[in-house]
């Protein structure tokens, strides 16, 4: 998809324009390549292992080359002393099930008492929970929870979630829902992620109905993914409204991008994650940091916040050359960066 984005954009756009934006952002043009605010909000993996088998993640595909492990409270403890000053909002997930991490709860708390914002994304399938759980659960500190359940038979929904149990994760959205409700609680939000693709696709208007009988929000959204055979009719849609933003998101993901990427964007070509290096810090579960959260591998370390202060991290010559590569993209660049040089979204590494 952001291949023929680009490809698209790359078209359409007059030569003429691309040289005059390149021309206006010249190597050292704009302050936020060496020194940007700090970031806000920061993306914690708490373990990049699952107890699914997702054919689109590379979790589930079990690709080799990686580090896997879980976060550990002393290393958690480490990282949240050194970003915990600057941090508003953090997302304790990005490539594998936060509750197979038994001290997520504690990292919520931490993060509570700290007057950070926390959210997770969950396959709600790793055990039925009991009510009490459930109440450790949501008075754990944490904001938000989204499960994704995509379908509304297992059939379907076991289609994508491979290995996951579709009564189970309805069970514990809902015991969730109920818990926070009989304790009167304000938080966390309780919302189900639905993934359209074209295995479920004819689901919609059930799981609509579902998600309205257990009481909880639903949000539909598109499965990411370069097999076309999954691709269901809304992904040539964009406009419907099925695909539109419920309104209670941005209670949920705050709007996190620097002031300069507001005032002065990148180039229109570059997909949405390239912001990311100027506004947002990944962190692995072992402490390694990362330009966005849809890269993986050692290839794409910028540093380890284990090992490194914030400063030698966030201000360190990896994430000023991704930035300057960014800032100064169009014509062809030898910044050495890994964003430049990596696989990546940015399958254009050029224009000319």
């Amino acid at each position: 998809m952001l291949q023929r984005i680009s490809s698209y954009l790359t078209k359409q756009l007059p030569r003429i324009s691309l040289e005059c934006i390149t021309t206006k952002r010249g190597r050292g043009a704009f302050p936020d390549i060496e020194r940007p605010e700090y970031p806000r909000h920061y993306m914690l993996d708490t373990g990049n292992v699952c107890n699914l088998r997702c054919p689109f993640c590379q979790t589930g595909k079990k690709v080799g080359g990686v580090n896997r492990g879980l976060m550990t409270r002393d290393s958690f403890d480490v990282i949240i002393d050194k970003i915990g000053v600057h941090a508003k909002f953090i997302s304790m997930v990005n490539w594998g099930e936060p509750f197979l991490n038994k001290d997520l709860l504690y990292f919520a708390s931490r993060c509570n008492a700290l007057g950070i914002r926390t959210h997770i994304d969950s396959n709600l399938s790793t055990k039925y929970w009991s009510e009490e759980e459930a109440e450790r659960i949501v008075t754990s500190g944490l904001n938000s929870i989204l499960g994704s359940i995509d379908g509304t038979t297992q059939e379907t929904y076991s289609r994508y979630r491979v290995g996951g149990d579709l009564g189970m994760a309805l069970h514990n959205l809902n015991i969730l829902r109920a818990a926070r409700e009989r304790l009167h609680l304000v938080k966390p939000f309780v919302g189900w992620a639905f993934y359209i693709n074209k295995f479920n696709e004819h689901q919609i208007n059930d799981a609509r109905a579902m998600a309205k009988d257990l009481g909880v929000d639903i949000w539909f959204k598109l499965l990411s993914c370069d097999d076309p055979s999954w691709h269901s009719k809304y992904h040539f849609l964009p406009g419907d409204p099925v695909l539109a933003t419920p309104e209670w998101v941005p209670s949920i993901y705050p709007d996190w991008r620097a002031q300069s990427i507001v005032d002065t964007p990148l180039h229109p070509i570059l997909p949405g994650v390239c912001v990311l290096p100027f506004s947002f810090m990944v962190i692995n579960w072992n402490g390694d940091v990362y330009p966005c959260d849809v890269v993986y591998g050692e290839q794409f370390k910028l540093g380890n916040l284990l090992t490194q202060n914030i400063d030698e991290v966030w201000f360190g010559q990896e994430y000023v050359k991704c930035r300057s590569f960014l800032r100064n993209y169009g014509p062809q660049q030898e910044s050495g960066s890994v964003c430049q040089n990596q696989p990546c979204p940015v399958a254009k590494k050029w224009l000319y």
